[in-house]
């Protein structure tokens, strides 16, 4: 381990001093932090609020920002190779061999460090780590209960989807208990009611802000992005004509608006997030403008989106710092994007092929889940270079092990159909069934609702694929030892 140790503090050195200087320098725009901090905790729909609030703490400081959260991105490296280390010690991985991860999972999550700094996924490639190292002693040992609510709460509060983590954590206890014939204790269904309350309270609170009951306001922009990104912007077009029926009269005229607007606009991505977003101008308050003179005109007495109205109107008067934190955007805007699953829905329908496989350039959902397990949860080379530590080298490695992974991934249907006895479960195989059917339901609902960042999220999934990794190879490891041989 000292080895591991003396790599991870020397390559974490050399990269802060090759990293360009400016981009720890900048502070960001962050006036927002400043102001009345219930307020924006309150109403923040945006993000999880689990952000929000590390970033108050880190602003007590008075230290740059973006080196506490460099240095945070380390520490979240380092604690989770540490977790990582100790579930190879309990399935009995050679000191070598866990030296050997632990340095190439620290060396390619170098890049991903120092991607955007204060990026708020950043933290839950630890919390998931946390989750799942917890759960193996849960199953293997009824030891970390503790931990696993902890953690469950965490991802909550910290991520979008943290709520699907809970459903599932939740079923295969139960499936653990019934395993092993165990009755539920009132302390088992207390502690989880605390953490099924805390996510009611998360979806209640932007339901009250937006009459939206979900985790943050941005899925229906993220449907919205998807469909278009799925069936291309001359099909979505014909989608609104044919289904204008089913939306207000100011929707269409703000969609026909920016699809006029998108003609002098040669990015694709930023004409579709144009669209998936409600965006006719960049500027957070003229958009509002333009928005406000068409719901004017063509309102036909919608007394809810009269209400986001005058409640933009105020807050841009005397509150405008609220619309700066996270996914800058009005309430209008909010409104506009909650129209995105009944357009997706619609073309599903319409364009059930392009929606549910589609093709290169426009990939539906299959094609989506394809390309994002294709990086194996290693950050794209590719992906925003100009904000990232970039090597050379390091590339050509990230390619290489990607390889290496998806090899051992594909051996995963050998495992599933010949190895695990389901009319016999063992601790080890619920574990391996949780890692595997947690990113599955990750992976698949992700590509349904987003289109476009899924390898980089696919990242925050990085100790799951690396104890799939380890556990494939320990099914099969008397099959590798005879081929070998």
């Amino acid at each position: 381990m000292y080895f591991f140790l003396i790599f991870f503090l020397i390559s974490r050195s050399l990269t802060f001093i090759f990293l360009e200087i400016n981009n720890l320098a900048i502070e960001q725009n962050n006036n927002y932090i400043d102001q009345d901090f219930i307020q924006l905790f309150l109403f923040n729909h945006t993000l999880p609020n689990g952000h929000l609030v590390l970033e108050k703490f880190i602003s007590l400081t008075e230290v740059n920002s973006n080196l506490i959260f460099y240095f945070l991105n380390i520490f979240y490296t380092l604690a989770i190779c540490i977790l990582l280390n100790d579930l190879l010690k309990k399935n009995l991985v050679k000191e070598i061999y866990r030296v050997l991860v632990l340095v190439t999972l620290s060396a390619v999550l170098l890049p991903y460090e120092t991607w955007r700094f204060g990026h708020h996924d950043h933290i839950n490639l630890l919390i998931i780590s946390y989750l799942f190292w917890s759960m193996y002693y849960f199953i293997n040992y009824k030891k970390k209960f503790n931990d696993v609510i902890l953690s469950l709460i965490l991802l909550n509060l910290f991520y979008a989807l943290g709520f699907l983590y809970l459903l599932i954590v939740f079923a295969f206890t139960i499936l653990l208990f019934k395993v092993n014939n165990q009755k539920f204790s009132k302390w088992f269904y207390f502690k989880f009611s605390i953490i099924f309350t805390l996510v009611f309270i998360i979806f209640f609170k932007n339901y009250i802000n937006v009459s939206i009951l979900s985790p943050t306001s941005m899925g229906g922009a993220n449907l919205i992005q998807r469909t278009v990104h799925a069936i291309g912007e001359n099909k979505y077009q014909k989608l609104i004509e044919i289904n204008k029926h089913n939306y207000p009269r100011w929707w269409i005229v703000l969609t026909n608006k920016i699809l006029n607007n998108n003609k002098n606009i040669d990015n694709v991505d930023l004409r579709i997030s144009n669209l998936a977003h409600g965006v006719v101008n960049k500027d957070n308050f003229l958009n509002f403008k333009i928005q406000k003179k068409i719901i004017e005109k063509y309102n036909l007495s919608d007394e809810e989106i009269t209400s986001y109205l005058l409640k933009d109107e105020f807050n841009f008067k005397f509150r405008k710092w609220l619309y700066e934190y996270g996914y800058q955007q009005n309430l209008i805007s909010t409104k506009y994007q909650s129209f995105g699953k009944s357009i997706f829905l619609e073309a599903c329908k319409l364009y059930p092929n392009d929606m549910l496989i589609g093709k290169l350039g426009n990939k539906g959902i299959t094609l989506t889940i394809l390309h994002m397990i294709s990086y194996a949860g290693l950050l794209p080379n590719y992906y925003e270079v100009d904000k990232k530590y970039k090597n050379i080298t390091l590339n050509y490695f990230n390619n290489f092990l990607r390889i290496i992974i998806m090899i051992i991934l594909f051996l995963t249907p050998i495992v599933l159909l010949k190895k695990i006895k389901y009319k016999n479960l063992g601790k080890k195989d619920i574990y391996y069934l949780l890692l595997l059917f947690s990113i599955m339901i990750n992976t698949i609902i992700s590509s349904i609702i987003t289109c476009c960042e899924n390898p980089r999220m696919f990242v925050m999934q990085t100790f799951l694929i690396t104890m799939i990794c380890i556990l494939n190879i320990s099914y099969i490891k008397k099959d590798i030892i005879r081929i070998y041989k």
